[in-house]
């Protein structure tokens, strides 16, 4: 086997070498093995190499933000480790859940990926919720952690997001994609700028890692996070985090597919006041009722609550018809429940806000 996987590398390496792009999707990358890991290292040299000859992507839209986003990575994905390599292997090995995954990615990859440069944090982020959730908004774990973020009840709560009847925003990719990048941004600094301890921490929890480091110090033990006594799920979450950046990173040469993403944003983003069933907008805009659900997940009865201000994520494609009826659902439900006078009807629709720019995201 180790031979036959030895043989898999040498081929991958002389088809980087030749600019070659197809590679076997059973390549596997063995533990311990030092020509291996050479052989590696080599193929990894002659990626960056070649992937650095230009001086710059184009920002043009149709630019692949998948492209845009391996640009911008800036970590150590340490891809020699061996629990990393197992990590790479398996994704190698399981391609269908990186092309679902990425599938699922498509309506929010830039909003989420202008958000994380936007914070001047490494683009890598912008690919955790490939190993919290594969980008489901509906994803619940049996912590009853939710959303891409994965966020329980507590530490959503800690970082303003609100669970009620109506609306749960763990679920609401805006508010949790904010919530997240500022968690993970007080962990870092927590950690005193170490990625991977602010990673096992966004895991575990700080004083999970906290414990683990004074466990350490006390035995004389090196306080990295590759030295830590930590949980098995968080040993083994960092490293799956590094792998997913290498093979998205990577993608062509290991013959990974992933859903066509260009670099322009999938969705704009309406305020209105009061109640509106969102199966009613949809079948009347002409739009899926399941990809309205999915945009706007965190409305837990597909409806808004009759009272307050609501944000609706709508597709830019279909922003002109959904707007429109947005307008005359809200105005007609106003009327039938006489909640709201007549100046409140006719600012009932909102422009989308400024934060969400149609440019592409630029280097």
């Amino acid at each position: 086997m180790i031979k036959y996987t030895f043989i898999c590398i040498c081929i991958l390496i002389l088809s980087a070498c030749k600019q070659y792009t197809t590679q076997s999707q059973n390549t596997s990358w063995v533990k311990n093995q030092l020509s291996i890991s050479q052989a590696y290292d080599a193929y990894l040299g002659q990626s960056q190499k070649r992937t650095a000859q230009p001086s710059s992507l184009s920002q043009s839209s149709s630019q692949s933000l998948w492209k845009l986003s391996a640009s911008k990575m800036r970590m150590n994905l340490q891809s020699k480790r061996p629990r990393v390599a197992t990590q790479i292997t398996n994704f190698i090995n399981n391609p269908q859940f990186v092309k679902n995954s990425s599938y699922r990615a498509q309506p929010y990859f830039h909003y989420v990926l202008k958000s994380v440069l936007e914070k001047g944090l490494p683009a890598e982020l912008a690919l955790l919720p490939f190993i919290e959730s594969g980008y489901n908004q509906m994803a619940t774990s049996t912590a009853h952690a939710v959303g891409a973020w994965q966020f329980i009840e507590s530490t959503g709560k800690q970082y303003g997001l609100k669970n009620n009847l109506w609306y749960d925003a763990r679920r609401d990719i805006i508010a949790s994609t904010q919530a997240a990048l500022t968690l993970l941004d007080d962990l870092n600094k927590n950690f005193k700028g170490d990625w991977l301890l602010a990673l096992a921490a966004y895991n575990c929890g700080s004083q999970c890692v906290k414990n683990a480091i004074k466990k350490n110090e006390r035995a004389g033990k090196a306080t990295d996070f590759w030295s830590l006594p930590l949980p098995r799920e968080t040993r083994h979450y960092v490293p799956k985090f590094l792998a997913i950046a290498t093979v998205i990173k990577h993608a062509d040469r290991l013959s990974i597919t992933l859903a066509p993403l260009s670099n322009q944003r999938y969705f704009s983003i309406v305020r209105f006041n009061g109640r509106v069933d969102l199966r009613e907008l949809a079948v009347t805009s002409g739009i899926s009722t399941d990809k309205l659900f999915s945009l706007n997940a965190g409305y837990k009865l597909k409806q808004t609550n009759p009272s307050g201000t609501h944000r609706l994520i709508i597709p830019i494609s279909k922003a002109n018809s959904l707007k429109q009826n947005l307008a005359k659902l809200v105005s007609n439900n106003q009327v039938s429940i006489k909640a709201m006078n007549a100046k409140a009807t006719n600012n009932s629709v909102i422009a989308p806000f400024q934060s969400t720019s149609q440019k592409p995201i630029s280097l």
